[in-house]
């Protein structure tokens, strides 16, 4: 088995309130080189709640970073769904450069006065950022119908990477 370069990553998981205010979680996390276990390079942020004209709603965000070479991931850290999408993001080209494969996991859940459990994902493929960028991710709104179920409350995921060792 090859080993995969190492990269640092600072996550931050911003709550932007409808009045404008935001509050950040933020974690740091290294993934690639020689950490292939199964839970390597995932995160998970502490719940956030949110107070709606409903009820409270709890948001939970998880997620995995992944070094990819190429546009062949290591099939056994990477999920049926991920290889899918590599493969179709990047079919054909064997170029041996790195990047990055950034998993976001939302949910959102109530249990009173209306139920509510909402599960969203996304997968992208990224080339690996200069140390100095930092990448948002904007979370679309959770909406039934027209209505926003999180009250005007938005959340996004910002990601600054860094080679280790390099």
């Amino acid at each position: 088995m090859t080993l995969l370069p190492a990269y640092e990553a600072q996550l931050w998981l911003v709550h932007r309130r409808p009045d404008g205010t935001e509050t950040m979680q933020q974690q740091t996390l290294r993934f690639g080189g020689a950490a292939i276990a199964m839970n390597a390079g995932s995160y998970t942020f502490t719940p956030v709640q949110v107070s709606t004209g409903k009820g409270t709603v709890t948001v939970d965000v998880t997620g995995k970073l992944q070094i990819i070479v190429g546009d062949q991931p290591d099939p056994v850290t990477t999920n049926a769904r991920q290889l899918v999408i590599v493969k179709n993001l990047k079919a054909g080209q064997v170029d041996g450069k790195e990047r990055i494969l950034l998993s976001i996991g939302r949910r959102a859940h109530a249990a009173t006065p209306q139920y509510l459990d909402s599960t969203g994902s996304s997968t992208v493929l990224i080339d690996v950022p200069k140390a100095d960028d930092v990448l948002s991710f904007e979370f679309p709104p959770l909406q039934k119908a027209t209505e926003d179920l999180l009250n005007g409350h938005k959340f996004s995921l910002r990601v600054k990477v860094t080679a280790i060792g390099r």
